[in-house]
């Protein structure tokens, strides 16, 4: 391809794993290109990490990681350290392998407005500076695309966008990912960004980016689907209506394949090629709680089995030709997997008698209580299932609509563990109405459940566009009371019978995992590791793994996660923010901390500012 003559490249931005690539992007150039356009990705998250640490070289690659698996966790605290040292250059700063923390906070537009141009607290001007000017000025893309799929997305992307619109003014900036589509509303009513963005790309991507393509590049005067434009080039029918959503549906199956040509697998932190595909988009599910599927078109679409396969096989001929072995472990990206698909693929990888081991998500359902299902997966290549548990409680699972029985769940889990695959389950604790007894019985149970390998700990949030949110518009059955959702918030600030009920459900999650990972020590080990690498980790030593190495290798270590959570416990229990030393909390509450510690203390700002006005009230009256 004559990179000189590119329509657009197509940005992934910092913060997210280093680990592996997303899968966004390369399904995005998948399409495009095969509609003509020539477009090239740039994984900007991964040329940051390795920009931050110099390009030290880990080693990262050498089989004895894998062989011992406390020596990869070593390397990845050594990793983490040396972040931690090279953040100490600009003010406020904190960067791990899973979060970044600014100075400002990235949830509200004028805070983004100033760290966009704050270089001693915003790393990325300097770093986005010398990426424009080494691999994109002699591009001169007309069509410079960010995906913003996270919070941590959001600084790196608009400092992105600010420094586009210097050094390549003449580039139209386009802006697509959960967090643009759950919040264009905000960006549309307020001022503060609308200078750098030309279009945003809202729900699934192809066809939206197909049509700004086709009208920038081709000049084209149809109307865009699911696109909204600045007008600066007299868009008058941007085409956009919310019933585009519908209407505006993207078959997983019009492209072709992938395209991960521009990846550069050796660059991320994986002892193997971790390889991010899709089998599905959107959810079948309806979870109060959940907002996931209102970030992509209208219903749950599948990609064909057939198509997975086709996948599965490029990119093993791809990876051959280019680091001289095949990839083998692959991660699905989706929101679920059905198990009719993944009963497909597997057996469609044995008999085409692929080596290909994965990982995805799925929901407790009832074809996954046969073992001879699960085992079916397992020969297929299945290694790690992510579950969404929540909870053991039936009534708490009726208010969440689980739509599972408690009965369904203990021989999932079971018929899972016994074919061999590593069980990770995601728990929700403080849903309205949830008893302590009901968490106390929750922690018994995992606890007691030896089939559960390892899990993550969430509380309760009302997230926008969620069902619950939906429904306290017309009227409220929770005894919640929320705040409208402002700029980039994603989570409302809540109180729930009038008091501020995340700060008392986060302190809960705390002594909740405390208690299961003492309990089960094993569990405490293998959550010490990013989530990634459990899967391959899974492949060689088997599911058991965690109990296997916890003796002889993970005391020390289990020691000190320990001690941190109890400290961390002390701390947060007597301030709004538990700021300490968090290297060695378990990942469910480090992950925890950096997500929630904003909106604690929105929410306390907001409980004072209702009493204030009730005090008035008060006094007036």
């Amino acid at each position: 391809m004559d990179e000189a003559s590119l329509d657009s490249v197509l940005l992934t931005v910092p913060l997210s794993s280093p680990l592996h690539p997303k899968a966004s992007m390369p399904f995005l150039k998948g399409y495009i290109t095969q509609k003509g356009f020539r477009s090239k990705i740039f994984d900007t998250n991964i040329l940051f990490f390795n920009w931050m640490l110099k390009d030290q070289d880990f080693d990262i690659h050498n089989k004895k990681y894998i062989d011992n698996p406390v020596s990869l966790l070593g390397l990845y605290n050594q990793i983490e350290d040396s972040l931690t040292e090279a953040c100490s250059a600009y003010r406020g700063l904190g960067v791990d392998l899973r979060t970044i923390n600014f100075a400002y906070n990235r949830t509200y537009f004028k805070e983004v407005i100033k760290a966009i141009k704050d270089a001693d607290a915003n790393p990325m001007i300097k770093f986005y500076n010398e990426f424009i000017e080494t691999e994109l000025l002699h591009l001169n893309p007309k069509i410079v695309c960010i995906g913003v799929t996270f919070q941590d997305n959001i600084i790196a992307a608009f400092t992105l966008a600010d420094r586009v619109r210097e050094k390549l003014p003449s580039a139209k900036i386009v802006f697509g990912g959960q967090i643009i589509t759950r919040c264009y509303d905000k960006m549309l009513a307020d001022s503060f960004l609308k200078h750098l963005w030309d279009y945003l790309a809202l729900w699934d991507g192809e066809l939206p980016l197909l049509d700004i393509h086709n009208r920038v590049v081709n000049s084209s005067r149809e109307p865009m689907r699911n696109v909204i434009s600045q007008n600066t080039d007299n868009d008058t029918d941007n085409g956009f209506d919310l019933t585009g959503r519908q209407h505006g549906v993207f078959d997983l199956n019009e492209t072709i394949r992938p395209d991960f040509d521009d990846i550069d697998f050796d660059a991320y932190f994986f002892p193997e090629m971790l390889i991010p595909l899709q089998t599905a988009r959107g959810c079948y599910g309806s979870c109060e709680f959940c907002a996931i599927p209102s970030g992509s078109n209208f219903g749950f679409r599948e990609r064909s089995v057939e198509k997975l396969i086709d996948d599965i096989k490029y990119i093993q001929e791809l990876t051959q030709k280019k680091y001289g072995k095949k990839a083998t472990y692959f991660k699905f990206m989706d929101d679920t997997s059905s198990p009719r698909t993944l009963f497909s693929l597997a057996q469609q990888i044995i008999e085409n008698g692929l080596d290909a081991k994965w990982e995805t998500y799925v929901r407790m359902e009832t074809p996954f209580q046969e073992l001879e299902n699960m085992e079916l997966l397992f020969q297929g290549g299945c290694r790690k299932l992510m579950w969404g548990l929540e909870t053991n409680d039936p009534q708490v699972l009726k208010n969440m609509n689980k739509k599972v029985k408690h009965i369904s769940t203990n021989k999932v889990l079971d018929a899972s563990y016994e074919a061999g695959i590593l069980n990770f389950v995601f728990v929700l604790l403080g849903f309205p109405g949830e008893t302590d007894e009901q968490r106390t019985n929750l922690v018994d149970f995992i606890a007691g459940k030896e089939s559960i390998n390892v899990l993550t700990v969430a509380t309760f949030d009302v997230t926008k566009h969620s069902p619950m949110q939906s429904s306290l518009m017309d009227g409220n059955t929770w005894n919640l009371d929320c705040e409208m959702p402002k700029d980039f918030e994603v989570r409302l600030i809540y109180t729930l019978d009038g008091e501020n009920w995340k700060k008392k459900i986060v302190s809960y999650a705390q002594k909740f995992m405390l208690d299961v990972t003492k309990k089960r020590p094993d569990i405490a080990l293998v959550s010490l590791f990013p989530d990634q690498v459990r899967g391959i980790l899974t492949e060689k030593h088997n599911n058991k793994w965690g109990e296997t190495f916890l003796k002889d290798f993970g005391e020390e270590n289990l020691k000190k996660m320990l001690q941190a959570t109890e400290g961390y416990i002390d701390i947060f229990a007597n301030s709004e923010s538990g700021e300490m030393e968090l290297s060695y909390l378990p990942d469910p509450i480090k992950r925890e901390h950096f997500r929630t510690k904003d909106d604690i203390q929105a929410i306390s700002k907001a409980i004072a500012r209702r009493r204030r006005y009730e005090i008035k009230r008060g006094d007036s009256i």
